[in-house]
């Protein structure tokens, strides 16, 4: 007798004390106490990590436009004709590859750096709704629990109401959990594997621009815009540079190129996936979702007898 008392008691609890954390998680005070557990750490973390991140990306943005608009002005310039056609010519393929590789590597650093942006974008929109989120997950359990005890036959119903409660605990879980870990995860794995590559590829890229166009400033009086068209021995010496230095210039924007890549979106995608796939598993066996095949054999029978088959 007590034994078949104790699932009542159970939902009668769960049907209390759903209402008091519907109330707390929609006034925010849940979030405090989840805050407290450890994922006010994990938010400082990446925080930290994606302003770094995009500094860094930004900073080398600058010295591939400037390598780039520089690049530009030499392989437009008219003074390699003057030297005479096959010099021109010799210049101008060496300066075109060079600028391909630059601009590879430009769009490239540009991209990662709008992914990051996007990924704090879409943190912190994770942080302004995770709370709702939380809330109407609460309320669609608390409704399950109520069908499930108040019309245990209603079996369609049940089945939808789990369904929706289930793809909502995945969804609550990934912003209170998944994103951030993602993105922390991705960030470890980025110290670790692309970064030495990619900052390696960065000074050598610098150094380069350093090299061939010192002046960084646009708007200074003698910059190298300036200088570049009066001085044929200087296009002579940018060239005879780039074509000692193509190869490594290609090891470099290959390395910022997969670097980007594997930071800015295969690492932290991979570990959400990951772990989506996780809570998936766990989300389907806390609701019983296997019985969702028992219900499809039905719903085809249903319609195989409607049909005459």
């Amino acid at each position: 007798m007590a034994s078949k008392q104790r699932p009542h008691i159970r939902r009668l609890l769960t049907c209390l004390l759903l209402p008091v954390l519907i109330t707390i998680a929609a006034s925010g005070k849940l979030d405090h106490l989840l805050d407290a557990a450890g994922l006010h750490t994990i938010a400082k973390v990446n925080q930290t990590y994606l302003q770094a991140s995009s500094d860094k990306a930004l900073k080398g943005f600058l010295t591939l436009s400037v390598l780039k608009v520089g690049l530009a002005v030499v392989e437009g310039s008219q003074v390699g004709v003057s030297v005479g056609v096959r010099a021109s010519l010799q210049v101008g393929d060496v300066v075109q590859a060079a600028y391909d590789y630059v601009n590879l590597a430009w769009r490239t650093v540009l991209v990662g750096a709008i992914i990051l942006r996007a990924t704090t974008l879409l943190l912190d929109s994770a942080a302004a709704v995770d709370h709702w989120c939380l809330t109407i997950t609460l309320s669609m359990v608390l409704a399950l629990t109520l069908c499930v005890w108040i019309k245990p036959g209603a079996v369609r119903t049940i089945h939808v109401i789990r369904d929706a409660a289930a793809f909502l605990t995945i969804l609550t879980i990934s912003f209170y959990l998944l994103l951030p870990l993602s993105v922390m995860g991705g960030a470890q794995l980025s110290r670790t594997i692309t970064q030495p590559g990619v900052h390696s590829a960065d000074q050598g890229l610098t150094a380069i621009q350093q090299q061939l166009f010192p002046q960084q400033g646009f708007a200074e009086d003698q910059g190298y815009l300036t200088s570049l068209k009066d001085a044929k021995a200087r296009i002579k010496e940018i060239a005879f540079y780039l074509k000692s230095e193509s190869e490594e210039m290609v090891r470099w924007v290959i390395k910022i190129i997969a670097g980007y890549v594997f930071d800015t979106v295969i690492f932290p995608l991979a570990i959400f996936v990951l772990l989506v796939w996780l809570v998936k598993l766990i989300t389907r066996y806390i609701f019983d979702i296997r019985n969702q095949r028992s219900l499809r054999q039905e719903l085809e029978s249903l319609f195989a007898s409607y049909l005459g088959k």
